[in-house]
C-alpha cells in the first residue's frame, strides 16, 4: 500500500527502483490512496480516474472499466484503488483498477 504522492515521488527519485519495486517482472497488484484529482471517460467502456500528487503536472492515472467504478465518487473524495503499475510516461499508470472499500 502506497499513497500517490510517495508513489510519484518514487518514480521521479529513481525510476529503475520504482520500476523494479511496483512494477516487477511479472504483473503484481499495488494498492494506492488518495484524493481523486479529475475522472476522465475514456470511450464508452473505460473511466480514467486521476490522483491528486502535489505535482500540477504528473498525477497516478488509474484505468477503471466503467462497471469497476464506484458510483458516488468525485473531484475531491478520497479514495483507495487497486491495479496493476505498468510504469511512468509523464503520469504513473494503473490498469485493470478495482475500488477498495
Amino acid at each position: 500500500h502506497v499513497s500517490a504522492e510517495a508513489l510519484l515521488s518514487a518514480f521521479t527519485a529513481d525510476e529503475q527502483a520504482a520500476t523494479a519495486r511496483f512494477v516487477g517482472t511479472t504483473e503484481q497488484v499495488v494498492e494506492v490512496s488518495g484524493t481523486i484529482r479529475s475522472m476522465e471517460p475514456v470511450g464508452a467502456e473505460m473511466t480514467n480516474v486521476v490522483l491528486e500528487t502535489g505535482n500540477d503536472l504528473a498525477g497516478v492515472v488509474c484505468e477503471f472499466a466503467n462497471s469497476e467504478l464506484h458510483p458516488e465518487w468525485r473531484s475531491g473524495a478520497q479514495v483507495k484503488v487497486k491495479g496493476i503499475c505498468t510504469g511512468i510516461l509523464m503520469d504513473v499508470v494503473l490498469v485493470r483498477c478495482t475500488a477498495v472499500e
